[in-house]
């Protein structure tokens, strides 16, 4: 089975911050995407399906609002634990880890890494306690700066997108070119609802219906895990071009993003909307 770089199963878009530049706009949802458990499950046996993977996650939203994520995680254990080489999520410093996800985490040995993102003492009070815990059983995490000056890659860009395209073809080719997303973590690919899809910022246009990432014209820009009328060899193909851009020269979402690249303007991170009428637009 060919091995991938790196998918993430989103289990929740529900997050328990209001961040106005979420990179995957969870406060704009009116009924934020919170799937079943059995549904999570039958998402990640599609997903490695298609192939193993160097990096496997599962993530929000924030994630620890599900209560049933150590099920989730023993699930993926018992069912997936050889298909890839390392298994990630990340949490806002929020909420408190529970005992019962410590003891999941802990049998998966090096082959686990948590990710702690700190927003400060106001948004992310659980931050050092999470720490402990987790160095305590051994589990390797990551504390990541969100709030100083010395913040993680200088902080976040600005993934809102507008409601018309501000790139031509050539410049969004040349945008694929230069963004980090595609050249240097080679499409984290998220799946969210069942789709596939190379870049975050696909799934805010098609959900905002600006694009439609199942139109005939995108059909490769998009995988849906449970169309069964597309088989699983042309699902591969069009996944193995996520990773080679002489086959995939550009994204329809090039066309209305700023790029993630070393120069493009960084925000603070986490600012928090105190009215969701403060919104934009709302999906």
């Amino acid at each position: 089975m060919k091995k991938y770089p790196h998918t993430i199963v989103i289990v929740t878009l529900a997050c328990n911050l209001k961040c106005k530049n979420c990179i995957l706009c969870a406060p704009y949802y009116k009924k934020p995407f919170h799937p079943t458990t059995d549904y999570i499950k039958q998402t990640a046996e599609r997903a490695f399906r298609l192939g193993n993977y160097e990096i496997f996650e599962y993530m929000g939203g924030e994630p620890l609002l599900r209560e049933d994520f150590p099920e989730i995680w023993l699930y993926n254990r018992q069912h997936f634990f050889e298909k890839a080489d390392m298994f990630k999520t990340a949490t806002n410093g929020s909420i408190l880890i529970s005992d019962a996800l410590i003891d999941v985490w802990r049998d998966y040995k090096e082959k686990i890494h948590i990710i702690i993102d700190d927003y400060g003492p106001e948004l992310s009070p659980k931050v050092q306690e999470n720490l402990e815990k987790l160095r305590h059983a051994g589990i390797d995490c990551e504390w990541r700066d969100m709030y100083s000056e010395k913040r993680h890659y200088g902080g976040w860009v600005d993934f809102i997108a507008p409601e018309e395209p501000f790139r031509d073809i050539k410049d969004a080719k040349q945008a694929y070119l230069n963004c980090g997303q595609a050249q240097k973590l080679k499409h984290c690919c998220n799946i969210i609802n069942g789709l596939l899809m190379p870049c975050h910022m696909q799934f805010q246009l098609n959900d905002r219906g600006i694009v439609d990432a199942k139109a005939p014209e995108f059909e490769a820009q998009c995988i849906d895990l449970f169309d069964d009328s597309e088989s699983w060899e042309r699902k591969r193909e069009k996944m193995d071009t996520y990773t080679d851009v002489s086959r995939l020269p550009y994204l329809e979402s090039c066309r209305y993003c700023k790029c993630l690249s070393a120069d493009t303007p960084r925000l603070k991170p986490a600012i928090q909307v105190e009215s969701l009428d403060e919104l934009p637009f709302r999906i």
